[in-house]
This record gives C-alpha cells, sequence and structure tokens, in this order.
C-alpha cells in the first residue's frame, strides 16, 4: 500500500503541476513539463446544465471494486488506488504492475477498471448511466480521469510508466494508449 500511496502523490504532483493533455499520453522523448495544459471539453452552458450532485460514497465503491481487479485474471497486478475528488471533479486512477507484465495490458486494464468503477457507482446511484462498448459510463461525462499505471520498479519516473494520461470529462471515446517507449 505505501508503494501506490508514493505513486498517487507523484501522480498527482505531476498532474497538478503540469497537466496532460487529450491528445495522447505524455511522452519520454519530451519533458512532462511541454506537454499541454488539461484542456476541458465542458461549455459553460453544459457546466451549468450538468452541475449535479451523485449520491456516490467513492471509498465504497473502490473498497468493492478493488478484489474485482486484483488477483485471479489480474494476477500482474501489485497495487491499485482510485480518488474521487468531487470539487475539481477528477478522478485519479493509479496502479502497479509485476515488471514481467506485458505493458500492452496496461491501457484495457484501465479501461476495464473504468467501466467497472462505473457499475460500482451505478450501484449506488441509478441516476447515472450505464457503460456500453463506445461509452465507459456516466460518472465520466462528469468527471475527468488522470491515470497512471506503473511497473512496480519504475514507479518514480513517469517517463516510464507505462500509463500516463488524462481522459477529459465527456471524452467516452478518448484512446487510453501506452506511452511512447513501449508503443
Amino acid at each position: 500500500m505505501k508503494r501506490i500511496q508514493i505513486l498517487l502523490i507523484c501522480a498527482l504532483s505531476v498532474f497538478s503541476l503540469y497537466g496532460c493533455g487529450s491528445s495522447g499520453s505524455a511522452s519520454s522523448s519530451a519533458p512532462i513539463s511541454s506537454a499541454p495544459p488539461a484542456s476541458s471539453t465542458t461549455t459553460s452552458s453544459q457546466t451549468a446544465s450538468s452541475v449535479k450532485r451523485l449520491s456516490v460514497d467513492w471509498d465504497k465503491c473502490f473498497a468493492e471494486l478493488k478484489p474485482h481487479v486484483m488477483g485471479g485474471d489480474y494476477d500482474y497486478v501489485r497495487d491499485v488506488y482510485i480518488k474521487v475528488d468531487d470539487s475539481k471533479k477528477l478522478i485519479t486512477l493509479t496502479a502497479v504492475f509485476g515488471d514481467a507484465t506485458k505493458p500492452e495490458l496496461a491501457p484495457k486494464y484501465a479501461d476495464m477498471v473504468m467501466r467497472q468503477f462505473n457499475t460500482m457507482a451505478q450501484m449506488q446511484d441509478s441516476s447515472i448511466k450505464g457503460g456500453s462498448k463506445d461509452y465507459r459510463g456516466g460518472i465520466y461525462d462528469e468527471y475527468q480521469t488522470q491515470i497512471g499505471i506503473a511497473p512496480a520498479s519504475k514507479q518514480e519516473d513517469t517517463s516510464k510508466w507505462y500509463v500516463f494520461d488524462t481522459v477529459p470529462a465527456l471524452a467516452q471515446t478518448h484512446k487510453i494508449e501506452l506511452q511512447k517507449p513501449y508503443r
């Protein structure tokens, strides 16, 4: 758990200081500080009409989700953590994978966790839309998601993470991609 907390602190620090654009993942060939600031795809009229408060206990959602996204088919996952900041409409998803894990599993895993997290939230608040093939779920219409997935031995260097990306709110079809060194 200590490793994931360190990873989360690093991710939050980097995301909040530099931001990630919606055009793709951060690249190891360019310093993170050169990444464009996080873009907002929400217009002021969308903001006014969508200011609804979801009735969700996010900690409970994560506690119920965690056993389903670790072990078994996901035995390569060493730790996973999700934090929701309602005031910023921000979900931070971090995970640590075993070093021998195939990098191409990271984007698929991130997408699966996002969908499952929406399902857990939907169980508490039935007004949340469920997911489908091209729709991760209703919470992602309201919340931006920052994703960091790292191999265990490279947690301190974000340029070596498998995934380091931001999915803007309303960007349901945003493709979560591997960072450049793993493509």
